[in-house]
């Protein structure tokens, strides 16, 4: 179940994994495909397949009828009070129709009058034709009738997606599905909300600091973060975690962007007299996990990569750009002399720089530089 909604509404409804829409203020919403085969009920296709349109919560279901594909995709969008969008794309090279299980639904077109052949559908259903290689919208929310011409499109609500949740760090890596895991769960935070601070604090910073890497106002998260930063200061001081570590950091970031430098200065010291943390098996979230491995502050020294970087990477070039790092950024580059790396970096820190993951004895110092390492082995 994938959660679909706004910034402005949050969470409006889920999709399943055939496509069929649950919404707790406007119901439910199913789907039927008639090709000049037969009707293809979603749910029972082999051929049905879902994805998340580059991890944000616009959500393509597709299926195969004997001229090409059928693409459902389901979104929000924040008009006429708030609605959920369905976009039917007939890819095919024929005309298909497609019914829907409810008639208070808003139409881009008047359903068909034509009656139903061929299956036997809920009562109240209507079939809406959809010529080959055009698209229709239906759309669940306040009343009934025609669609809003201008109603944004859903690659219309993916770039908007994009442009909130595709910023600091900007990632070109040899492995898209980085940066597609990033885009996605930044915006399930972002329809879903922050966890609650007394439940789970670590979780609570690491989604802060993700929601104000996106664009979001640090100054009301202060408090919390705070209480938050706090709570696991104190959990840790007889078994301190990577997740617990990690989420301090990220409370030290959101403080230095909301300009509450002594706050910030004061988690770090909680941080330090923490000590090193032991491994655990669950570490930060991924996305977490993920985005401090390639940037971040370790007693005062700058470590790019620190992680072990995976084998598939090598000799293939990479970019990291403006990762938050304590109060100021990163961006650095990977380039290959053949079997041998060579980092380039302009950082607001000036001091030690590491790249453990590609070469764990390099040594280098600077707010920029460039630098040849090792050969990784």
């Amino acid at each position: 179940m994938t959660k679909i909604g706004t910034l402005v509404d949050g969470a409006l409804a889920t999709v399943d994994a055939s496509g069929q829409i649950t919404s707790e203020n406007f119901g439910a919403l199913r789907w039927w495909v008639a090709a000049d085969d037969r009707w293809h009920t979603p749910p029972e296709e082999p051929t049905c397949r879902q994805t998340r349109l580059e991890g944000t919560p616009v959500v393509e279901t597709a299926i195969r009828v004997p001229s090409g594909d059928v693409v459902h995709r389901a979104y929000a969008v924040v008009d006429l009070g708030g609605m959920v969008v369905v976009e039917v794309e007939n890819r095919s090279t024929l005309p298909v129709a497609v019914a829907f299980d409810r008639a208070d639904v808003l139409t881009s077109r008047p359903p068909t009058a034509v009656p139903i052949e061929g299956i036997t559908l809920p009562e109240g259903s209507i079939v809406v034709p959809v010529g080959k290689t055009s698209i229709v919208r239906v759309a669940l929310g306040r009343g009934a009738g025609l669609l809003p011409p201008l109603l944004a499109s859903a690659d219309e609500v993916m770039r908007g997606w994009l442009g909130m949740v595709d910023r600091a760090p900007r990632l070109v890596l040899p492995d898209d599905n980085v940066r597609i895991t990033v885009l996605r769960e930044r915006s399930d935070l972002l329809v879903g909300g922050l966890p609650k601070v007394d439940i789970d604090p670590a979780g609570y910073l690491l989604a802060a600091s993700e929601m104000v890497r996106c664009g979001q106002a640090g100054d009301p998260l202060v408090d919390d973060v705070v209480v938050a930063a706090i709570a696991i200061a104190k959990a840790s001081k007889s078994h301190v975690t990577m997740r617990a570590i990690a989420a301090l950091q990220r409370a030290e970031e959101v403080l230095y962007r909301a300009d509450q430098s002594r706050a910030a200065a004061d988690v770090a010291r909680m941080r330090n007299e923490l000590g090193t943390p032991v491994s655990d098996a669950a570490g930060a979230p991924g996305m977490a996990l993920l985005l401090d491995g390639l940037a971040c502050l370790q007693n005062g020294e700058l470590v790019l990569l620190g992680d072990q970087v995976p084998r598939a990477w090598w000799g293939q070039p990479l970019e990291v750009h403006d990762a938050p790092v304590g109060d100021g950024t990163v961006s650095f580059a990977v380039r290959w002399h053949g079997e041998r790396p060579a980092l380039l970096w302009e950082s607001t820190h000036d001091g030690v720089v590491r790249c453990p993951g590609l070469d764990p004895v390099w040594r280098g110092h600077g707010a920029k530089g460039e630098a040849l390492l090792a050969q990784p082995t």
